[in-house]
């Protein structure tokens, strides 16, 4: 049996993509509707990702990190990296509704780049894409996601529940497709699953307005009295400082990024509900 001695959780993910992974892959569709949160959060609990299915999803979760039921898993474990967990959707609502109060207003660009790093089986990204953005500035949601296993849930699962259900449609032309014409798309949502390490997609963090990282479990380098939080490791700082432009916002849970990479927190952690582990507390950062 290998063993990974090295605990830099980006240099295991690239590891992890070599081996249980062949190409990096991704999955796009428009998003003819935008719906109320209510209804977003009712079509994704009932059709997209049945909230009944929820235990599943988590044993998929473990299965990701190559676990069993009788596996006990140290904090400090680079395994860490893979854990699997569902943010709610009301507490990511309050974290980039105080996010976007920041976004520079002489920004112009004609729609917002959003990224939800380490995606998972696709909950947030179809949730947001659902339900954010106006015809004025349409949203391009993103998840990036290292588990082929997760993966495939999102793409085979939740991409195509929303595709059979018209919610959802492909953004290849086909003979059934009937978004054809651009001008009837530039409008809309988009949203797109891609599976790799999230250092192979620089060039789409570079582009990112907002990023989302659920870090709860992810490796630190240890605790900032200035910043009173848990600092995510170097590693995550570094990749992020290197790879966003100036000005992008990240959002981050009960870690947060380095000052002394260029990372400014915006305004006072806010605590939000996160029934997985007791409350959860956000940062909200800009790269300076």
């Amino acid at each position: 049996e290998a063993r990974i001695s090295n605990r830099n959780p980006l240099l295991m993910s690239s590891l992890h993509a070599t081996t249980r992974t062949t190409t990096k892959t991704s999955s796009e569709a428009f998003v003819p509707t935008r719906l109320s949160r209510k209804k977003g959060l009712s079509l994704l609990d009932d059709v997209i990702l049945p909230q009944q299915q929820y235990g599943e999803r988590i044993e998929f979760g473990r299965d990701a990190q190559g676990l069993d039921g009788s596996t006990l898993v140290l904090g400090s474990d680079p395994l860490m990296s893979f854990t699997y967990g569902e943010f709610p959707t009301p507490s990511t609502d309050q974290l980039v509704d105080r996010a976007l109060q920041y976004i520079q207003q002489d920004d112009n660009a004609p729609s917002l780049n959003f990224i939800d790093l380490g995606s998972g089986c696709g909950r947030l990204v179809f949730y947001t894409a659902l339900t954010r953005g106006d015809s004025q500035r349409p949203w391009h949601v993103h998840g990036i996601e290292i588990s082929d296993i997760l993966h495939k849930v999102a793409t085979e699962r939740g991409l195509q529940s929303g595709l059979q259900a018209g919610h959802f449609f492909p953004t290849t032309t086909t003979e059934n497709n009937p978004l054809t014409d651009n001008a009837a798309t530039c409008d809309m949502n988009t949203l797109s699953l891609h599976l790799g390490p999230a250092d192979k997609f620089s060039d789409l963090l570079g582009k990112a307005h907002i990023i989302f990282a659920y870090s709860t479990t992810w490796e630190t380098s240890g605790f900032s009295g200035e910043l009173g939080a848990m600092i995510l490791d170097h590693s995550w700082n570094e990749l992020l400082a290197q790879s966003c432009s100036k000005g992008c916002i990240v959002i981050t849970t009960d870690r947060a990024l380095d000052p002394s990479y260029g990372w400014e927190l915006l305004c006072p952690s806010l605590e939000v509900e996160n029934r997985e582990v007791a409350g959860s507390m956000g940062y909200i950062q800009v790269l300076r």
